[in-house]
């Protein structure tokens, strides 16, 4: 299975920060990116019609759905800085509770 791109999962993690709903998804986006707003809706509606509202995807399907989407790199790509990415997320690894010298 194909790695998502790194815009599109910050999209993905951006928005699972909140509820998976249209008003929280359409500001989501538009905080995010300078793109026409009539753009964010259809985008918002095709993720709604993908994933339930209210719903909890995992980062990876989102961000692979984003992929998918006709013209997603070239509007969100070109329009989103580094500046406003969610700083990575450092998760600990399975058993590392302690370690022994």
């Amino acid at each position: 299975m194909p790695a998502p791109s790194s815009i599109a999962l910050s999209v993905a993690v951006a928005l699972l920060r909140g509820p998976l709903e249209t008003d929280e998804i359409a500001g989501a986006l538009s905080q995010r990116s300078s793109i026409p707003t009539r753009s964010i809706k259809a985008l918002t509606a095709r993720i709604l019609r993908r994933f339930r509202p209210g719903s909890r995807p995992r980062e990876r399907e989102l961000a692979l759905f984003l992929d998918m989407q006709p013209k997603f790199h070239e509007r969100f790509g070109a329009s989103i800085s580094l500046e406003e990415l969610p700083p990575p997320r450092m998760l600990p690894t399975l058993g590392a509770t302690g370690h022994r010298a």
